[in-house]
């Protein structure tokens, strides 16, 4: 099944499309089988069910998306890779992704847990502000780091060809990221302490 040595841009796209979906499923039977374990066999108190789920449903949005970013960067099968990157640039962006992906989905299923729980409102408020914050700062971090990296793989082998727009971009993408994810972090603070509804769980007739 695997060509070390893929003759056209299809064959690649194949191979990397298969094996995601493959890796995609195979996380989606994990995290099914985990649940029906948590019914069949765990205790059956509210609380501590809850927490199982919370945290089955975090692990498996942590690793679906380590799935699709391996499979983007083509992690192992440099040979099959669409982005313009080194096998070294490829791996270093994927495990700075994967830190962040951990260390985000750890934050935000942390905070899902206190909701469900039913916890003081005002310390469910301050760990949605830290969730956001660490999610804004490895948003940046990782921006900045990896900043040429990202511009190399969105100029692709001739950057000369591309239009001049998408260069200015490739070259300010990491500044308007930091804007972007300073911007998110300030509106989700001043929200929480206005205490303003989220649009998405506002009455339907509003």
């Amino acid at each position: 099944m695997f060509n070390p040595t893929p003759q056209s841009r299809a064959a690649k796209i194949g191979y990397l499309l298969l094996t995601g979906v493959m890796r995609e499923i195979s996380v989606l039977l994990q995290v099914a089988t985990a649940f029906i374990l948590v019914i069949e066999i765990a205790s059956d108190a509210d609380h501590i069910r809850a927490s199982q789920f919370i945290f089955i449903d975090s692990v498996g949005v942590i690793r679906g998306l380590a799935v699709f970013f391996s499979v983007f960067l083509a992690i192992g099968a440099p040979s099959h890779r669409m982005v313009h990157a080194t096998d070294n640039a490829a791996n270093q962006v994927y495990r700075a992704l994967y830190t962040a992906i951990i260390v985000i989905g750890a934050a935000i299923g942390m905070c899902l847990w206190m909701e469900t729980l039913g916890l003081n409102e005002n310390a469910h408020k301050l760990g949605l502000i830290g969730a956001t914050l660490i999610s804004s700062t490895l948003f940046s971090v990782f921006a900045v780091r990896h900043r040429a990296t990202v511009a190399a793989m969105l100029l692709g082998t001739t950057p000369e060809s591309q239009p001049t727009w998408w260069r200015i971009f490739a070259r300010i993408w990491h500044g308007l990221s930091i804007l972007y994810a300073a911007a998110a972090f300030c509106v989700t603070v001043i929200r929480l302490v206005l205490d303003i509804p989220d649009v998405s769980r506002s009455s339907p007739g509003r």
